[in-house]
């Protein structure tokens, strides 16, 4: 039996998580853009002076794995938000106070979501950290972008 209790607190559920992951995905961006911008500007300490020869290839590799392993965890939230609009549409179908629900529509991939859009966010940053990594090591350009696409495919 679905409950409307049930799924509203799983959905809610689903949206804490997401905003703990968007936030973590945002912190990290932004430290490791204030690490690059230090390290450009030469203000990093005595310890960290042999990170500079190798600074973008460190920079990707710490945005890659945080932002590559959150886009995995986005989607499959998104999965679980879908089932869980399909549950909703389901039990909103069966009462009589409310208007007929379509589960297929419910079910639908859309594009244009949020949860989409926010998984969609998390690939592009780790494609292009793997695409940064690729140049930092030496590839060409296109090797790079060839690099990144498949990170974000991945």
């Amino acid at each position: 039996m679905i409950e409307f209790p049930t799924v509203t607190r799983e959905i809610r559920s689903l949206i804490g998580r997401r905003t703990e992951l968007n936030t973590f995905l945002g912190s990290v961006f932004v430290a490791s853009g204030i690490f690059l911008q230090n390290s450009l500007g030469g203000n990093l300490p005595a310890p960290l002076a042999d990170v500079e020869r190798h600074l973008f290839g460190f920079y990707a590799a710490m945005l890659l794995v945080p932002s590559l392993l959150l886009a995995l965890r986005m989607s499959r939230l998104h999965g679980g938000m879908i089932l869980n609009g399909m549950l909703c549409a389901r039990l909103m179908r069966d009462q009589d106070f409310t208007s007929r629900w379509d589960v297929e529509r419910a079910g639908s991939h859309n594009f244009l979501g949020v949860s989409f859009l926010q998984f969609a966010l998390a690939d592009f940053i780790a494609g292009f950290s793997a695409s940064v990594m690729a140049l930092a090591l030496g590839a060409t350009a296109p090797v790079a972008l060839a690099f990144g696409g498949s990170t974000s495919l991945a």
